[in-house]
């Protein structure tokens, strides 16, 4: 009995047996294998009427436009997607949520040859959750989370599952933000506010930890990151996401600075990593804002 033999059986016994939702996709994005709780999510009743399918044929449009962008990105930045929060497919019409892992698969070369995707249905702790952001946890102005619900996640989260991983810490300051409110008045100083909240917000995965926690100050726990590359283009696109959806809206030229720092790992207090960001901030301002600048950086010069 060789080696391969007893390992796809082994493989095979965990799709026979597994209660979580796992797939498998060719780099077509075609499904190539599957788990029976997978199958039963889309809301099929066979293997058969998944395998050799892809998104688009398995489930709703939009839903299915998601999962393949959050593929070919994955594909493209040559990184597995660790641990992130994504919607599920209905059920009688009600929302479902999952904890997704994804891992790209290589041959003895290195080469990808596939995704591999683990998923566990986590609805009824998501809504809980969102329950009680409803009623304790909301900035009421922006919609994300309010201070002190923004510091009592991160601290749990560092002290909990995130302990021993990889995170970055963003601090969000919109610039020149008094003179808006100045020039405009506190009534469009506000809108202008919620729109950078709403830019934040979807610039990031619905597992990051989003909050605002001053007057024009937002902060951003991007969980497990696989490295700083990952984090230099989020920030990218969050400083366009800022010129492009208020230029839109507001006669008044919008834009951020950020200040980043890392926890790998290491047991450092959120308050550390605060201080951290808030330097890194103040060195993206002084360079001439509507940019990022990371804590790290600091420390070679």
């Amino acid at each position: 009995m060789t080696y391969e033999f007893i390992k796809a059986a082994a493989l095979q016994t965990l799709f026979d047996k597994t209660e979580d939702m796992i797939w498998v996709k060719d780099l077509n994005l075609v499904y190539v294998a599957a788990s029976m709780p997978f199958v039963r999510m889309t809301g099929k009743d066979s293997l058969e009427e998944v395998i050799g399918k892809t998104a688009f044929d398995v489930f709703e449009e939009d839903l299915a436009a998601r999962y393949t962008s959050d593929d070919m990105e994955m594909l493209a930045e040559k990184m597995d997607q660790l641990d992130y929060e994504e919607p599920l497919a209905p059920d009688q019409g009600k929302a479902r949520y999952s904890a997704t892992t994804k891992y790209i698969l290589r041959d003895g070369e290195g080469n990808a040859v596939g995704i591999m995707g683990i998923s566990r249905d986590i609805t009824e702790t998501t809504l809980k959750t969102e329950e009680l952001l409803q009623v304790v946890g909301t900035d009421e102005l922006t919609g994300v989370l309010n201070r002190a619900y923004t510091v009592k996640a991160i601290r749990s989260f560092l002290a909990g599952p995130g302990k021993s991983e990889t995170h970055a810490l963003l601090m969000i300051d919109i610039d020149n933000f008094k003179a808006i409110n100045d020039t405009l008045g506190h009534q469009q100083g506000d809108t202008v506010l919620a729109s950078c909240a709403n830019a934040i917000r979807d610039s990031f995965r619905d597992s990051d930890i989003v909050g605002r926690v001053g007057g024009d100050e937002f902060f951003v726990l991007m969980k497990n990151v696989p490295d700083v590359e990952v984090v230099k283009k989020k920030s990218d696109l969050l400083l366009e996401a800022f010129r492009n959806v208020v230029e839109k809206e507001f006669p008044w030229k919008v834009s951020g600075s950020i200040g980043i720092s890392l926890y790998e790992g290491n047991g450092i207090s959120l308050e550390e990593l605060y201080r951290q960001a808030d330097r890194a901030l103040y060195d993206a301002k002084r360079k001439g804002k509507d940019q990022f600048a990371f804590y790290k950086d600091l420390l070679a010069r």
